[in-house]
């Protein structure tokens, strides 16, 4: 499921980001595996590993 977000609020963008991001690690701290993790919400791979890295 691709999602495309159109706005000029960057204070929902940056909402939507972490969001994503705590899905992410609270898919990943259950072992879920980033493959899968990006599989499932729809997200690049290379966009979960950067969430994992900062």
């Amino acid at each position: 499921m691709n999602v495309a977000i159109r706005t000029h609020e960057p204070c929902l963008i940056e909402g939507i980001h972490q969001a994503s991001k705590a899905i992410a690690l609270n898919m990943l701290s259950k072992g879920i595996d980033i493959a899968t993790i990006s599989e499932v919400t729809g997200l690049a791979k290379s966009v979960e590993e950067m969430f994992f890295n900062r």
